[in-house]
């Protein structure tokens, strides 16, 4: 492998990891909210970093798996 991609495939990895830590905690803010529109929001950003993540997968199969 050439030398620094495997250091950006691990920050690459971490980014993913970021993304899903970000939306657990969306969600978990939505559940403790009482208000509809701040649950909402919440439920939204969510859904928002639920896409990130799925960019950065899908990004880092396409570049990183076809060298493989």
């Amino acid at each position: 492998m050439r030398t620094g991609v495997s250091e950006l495939m691990q920050a690459w990895r971490e980014a993913i990891n970021f993304e899903q830590s970000m939306r657990e905690r969306y969600l978990a803010a939505a559940l403790l909210s009482d208000d509809p529109s701040i649950k909402s929001l919440f439920e939204y950003l969510a859904g928002e970093e639920l896409k990130h993540k799925q960019l950065l997968e899908d990004e880092y199969q396409r570049i990183f798996e076809a060298e493989m």
